[in-house]
């Protein structure tokens, strides 16, 4: 289970910038882009948030619209 990530702690390229977009585009969740790019599921969540990248959960729910159909008391 202790997986040891090779692009842990270094900077995006280009390339892998592009690729999660359209990985996120295509709706693939979270957990399968960090496992395809080799980066941790919150490092995936960071930079898609930097680079305005709408992700999906597991479900193909964004995460935002989770809250957006609860009534509030």
């Amino acid at each position: 289970m202790n997986q040891i990530l090779i692009s842990h702690y270094s900077p995006w390229s280009p390339t892998e910038v592009k690729e999660l977009k359209c990985l996120a585009a295509a709706r693939m969740p979270v957990g399968a882009i960090a496992n395809k790019l080799g980066r941790t599921p919150p490092a995936i969540r960071a930079k898609a948030r930097l680079e305005r990248i709408t992700l999906f959960d597991d479900h193909g729910i964004r995460p935002s619209s989770r809250t957006e159909n609860r009534s509030s008391f």
